[in-house]
């Protein structure tokens, strides 16, 4: 141990500075020991119970539930709404439901066929996520703290990562089909141009493009951005809990948006199709999952500040006490 007023070293157990006459109550660990720190047990280390802590929260909790609950309602809804049903519904507006019945009896278990594959596929990622959400949570309450596990997170971070490269494909095609319209629209209009007036046209259809690759490109981008924001956030939290590493790499922007679009949903959706449970519920799960990646942003910069002000003073202490060492 180390004086913090004058940096001498200090023998175990000393109450007083030998040199200065300090407190030892105000003595530093050595930096070797700052980092010797990350090897001792979990239950030295709270960063990892914190998660834990944080894990067993009412806020965590309830959005676990209402995001479990939205996906059960959605396919059950699957499952009463698919192809043929809606086929069946628009005949029976025109009258003619009992005839596309029968035109469609042969092929009516291939089209089910395909309707359920691709309800299964467009609801998969979020049975991914709400698996490894009952993992994280099953293991917050196992009541062996040692046995708390970042596992369910792996599933949630697959499923952002696929999302991510997904979003970021279409958007290159998407901006590169954009950018060669746009040149070849110009290209006409010059061609055009000399043979009557196209000024206006020309700038007009220039205004026109560049807003249209800017706005398709600003959609793709908020979406890519929220993707990379829960990837980052998901490997800082599988760091903390698995290694007890305080890690401050936690997307605000990703923690905001889930808070906004939760609102928007409960809004807009509110307004439209009116307030129902599962409505109510799913702009729930966005709002308090936004809030619970704001709290753990928050407490990990709180120590991450601590551990920084302890290793500073650390290290002023050692440096202190080798200064003196060379001067004696």
């Amino acid at each position: 141990m180390f004086c913090t007023k004058c940096g001498a070293k200090l023998d175990d157990g000393a109450k007083f500075c030998s040199k200065c006459g300090s407190s030892a109550g105000g003595t530093v660990t050595p930096v070797r020991q700052v980092f010797e720190a990350s090897n001792q047990p979990e239950e030295n280390l709270p960063v990892a119970q914190w998660v834990r802590k944080l894990a067993r929260s009412p806020l965590f909790i309830i959005a676990v539930i209402a995001f479990t609950w939205v996906l059960i309602s959605t396919i059950n809804n699957a499952k009463e709404s698919n192809i043929l049903y809606t086929i069946y519904e628009v005949a029976d507006t025109f009258g003619i439901e009992s005839e596309i019945r029968y035109l469609l009896s042969d092929i009516a278990p291939t089209i089910n066929g395909i309707s359920g594959f691709v309800t299964a596929f467009s609801i998969l990622p979020s049975v991914a996520i709400a698996v490894g959400l009952w993992m994280l949570l099953i293991s917050a309450f196992n009541p062996d703290k040692t046995a708390f596990s970042g596992k369910g997170l792996i599933p949630i971070r697959i499923v952002y990562k696929v999302e991510l490269v997904l979003t970021w494909i279409p958007f290159i095609l998407v901006e590169i089909s954009l950018i060669a319209s746009f040149i070849s629209n110009i290209g006409v209009l010059i061609e055009y141009s000399k043979y009557r007036d196209m000024g206006s046209v020309i700038l007009t259809t220039i205004i026109v493009s560049i807003v249209s690759i800017l706005v398709v490109g600003l959609s793709y981008m908020i979406k890519i951005q929220f993707y990379s924001g829960i990837v980052r956030t998901t490997n800082t939290a599988y760091s903390v809990i698995e290694y007890n590493n305080v890690r401050y790499d936690i997307s605000a922007y990703a923690a905001i948006y889930l808070i906004v679009v939760g609102i928007l949903k409960f809004v807009v959706v509110g307004s439209i199709s009116g307030i129902s449970f599962v409505s109510v519920c799913d702009s729930t799960s966005f709002i308090l999952f936004g809030c619970v990646m704001l709290i753990f942003r928050n407490k990990m910069l709180s120590m991450m500040k601590q551990q920084y002000s302890a290793y500073s003073s650390c290290l002023s202490g050692y440096t202190i006490s080798q200064k003196e060492t060379h001067t004696m």
